[in-house]
């Protein structure tokens, strides 16, 4: 389950957000998984944009013996570019 929002604020910039959220049920565990994001985009012109975000994941897990708890953050920069 999750919720994904985008704003124009300009022709130039936009600006994204999102958070999800899902339980994942193993024979062995239940692992409950959230993923929180944030970005902005910069139009150039019709032929290049700039992109930045941050990602933050979060796993937690109802087995203390399953190794498969995490959490960790992703800082991104792009730029695309079209011929």
């Amino acid at each position: 389950m999750g919720a994904n929002v985008t704003n124009k604020l300009t022709e130039q910039w936009s600006i994204n957000a999102g958070l999800n959220r899902r339980s994942i049920d193993y024979p062995t565990r239940t692992d409950d998984y959230l993923e929180g994001n944030i970005g902005a985009t910069y139009v150039y012109n019709s032929y290049v944009n700039f992109t930045a975000s941050y990602i933050y994941r979060d796993n937690s897990s109802d087995s203390a013996t399953s190794g498969s708890e995490f959490t960790n953050n992703v800082f991104a920069l792009g730029a695309n570019i079209r011929y």
